[in-house]
């Protein structure tokens, strides 16, 4: 159930904002990816900190090298704002390369040839104890702050995937905060997502409004017919923007030539069309069911052994997990796992998203608080429905206001 407040999500998430600062003062810190998110809430925890005369703020950005130059020149021009402390980590971070080739990709890794050179006044080298993605902002806010309580602040937003809804909706972080991640319950530190409750439109609209600087790849994106949904800034070997490679060419040459000398792939996904990424409407008829058209990508579309194994004990546990789903609608769970291997996607983030959807999530619900699996049996028509035609490809949660 969704609650709504008589405050609107600008306000709102001032508010939330100015709670962090007084929980953790000093040690706030906003993470900076260059996109529109990242950029309103550095530019709202900027009012905060000059409210309470904290500037400059702390921004931190994990350059991961296969960068839009766009993206890149976003970053200067934010460096040169006085108002941020602004630290731009280079350093070799271990990433799937989900355009093909060879699957691991390490940024900055040693004794390779560079998609560009470094910045100068970066921070090159830093004793993380890790070089994971997932878990890098951990050993980020540990590296800044030690062991003192601190906290990273983000601009991740629930209506962007139901994983996420969840993720910030349903469970606590701190002192009845919802909307975070835990990084170290013992040492107090944490990430925060004030705007959690915004949609895409909520975004642009204080963007426009405040006349803030944003990262002009929107604007290429948009005047190519990008839907607002589908503009990406990631990495540009990242899941969820090899759709953005088709366009790399005709928008950043230089950027182009250099991602693809440098990430196995990617001049083979320029050539492909937007339904190479998806799975096929229909069940191939050299197949019996997707079950086994799954396993046909797996084997084919995922490039090491090692990789399979571990995609084939992720898809064990979710086919022991989901047993009692009926048939017709165990079709969802493996078309989100035929998308995995096309995507070489390692980390599992599109079954995650399937799983935490509103209907999957209510349905799982529902089974573990039976106490007889013997008299379970979904009936239920609407359930049913949705699950055959809302769970394609994984649910999507509605737009969010204040909450």
């Amino acid at each position: 159930m969704r609650l709504y407040l008589q405050q609107n999500v600008f306000d709102a998430a001032l508010d939330r904002i100015r709670l962090i600062f007084d929980l953790f003062g000093d040690n706030v810190a906003v993470a900076y990816s260059g996109g529109k998110d990242s950029t309103v809430i550095m530019n709202m925890a900027r009012i905060v900190a000059e409210e309470r005369k904290q500037l400059p703020l702390k921004v931190i950005f994990v350059d991961q090298e296969a960068e839009w130059s766009l993206t890149i020149d976003h970053a200067r021009e934010t460096r040169e704002n006085t108002d941020y402390d602004f630290r731009w980590y280079q350093v070799p971070i271990d990433i799937p390369n989900n355009a093909g080739g060879d699957n691991e990709f390490c940024c900055w890794g040693p004794g390779v040839e560079w998609m560009r050179e470094k910045e100068p006044g970066a921070i090159h080298e830093a004793d993380l104890g890790t070089r994971e993605w997932y878990a890098l902002f951990p050993a980020l806010c540990k590296h800044m702050f030690g062991d003192k309580p601190a906290c990273f602040l983000t601009g991740i937003r629930a209506e962007e995937s139901p994983r996420r809804n969840l993720g910030l909706t349903g469970h606590h972080t701190y002192k009845g905060i919802t909307w975070g991640l835990i990084f170290d319950k013992k040492a107090e530190q944490f990430n925060f997502s004030p705007l959690y409750d915004w949609s895409i439109s909520d975004i642009w609209t204080a963007i426009h409004l405040n006349k803030w600087n944003y990262c002009r790849l929107y604007d290429e994106q948009w005047a190519r017919g990008v839907a607002l949904r589908d503009m990406r800034l990631s990495a540009l070997h990242h899941e969820t923007a090899l759709m953005a490679l088709t366009m790399l060419q005709e928008i950043d040459r230089k950027t182009w030539e250099a991602v693809v000398k440098r990430i196995p792939g990617a001049n083979t996904i320029k050539h492909l069309d937007k339904e190479a990424f998806t799975v096929p409407k229909k069940l191939p008829p050299m197949f019996s069911d997707w079950r086994e058209y799954r396993d046909h990508l797996l084997k084919h579309m995922v490039h090491t052994e090692e990789d399979r194994n571990a995609l084939r004990k992720m898809f064990s546990k979710t086919e022991k997990r989901y047993r009692l789903l009926p048939d017709a609608s165990k079709i969802s769970m493996y078309k989100v796992m035929a998308r995995v291997c096309i995507a070489n996607d390692l980390y599992g983030t599109y079954l995650k998203n399937w799983e935490a959807g509103p209907i999957i999530g209510e349905w799982y619900r529902w089974i573990r608080g039976s106490k007889d699996e013997s008299k379970l049996n979904l009936k239920n028509v609407h359930i049913e429905r949705s699950l055959e035609i809302g769970l394609r490809y994984g649910c999507h949660a509605p737009a969010a206001k204040a909450s």
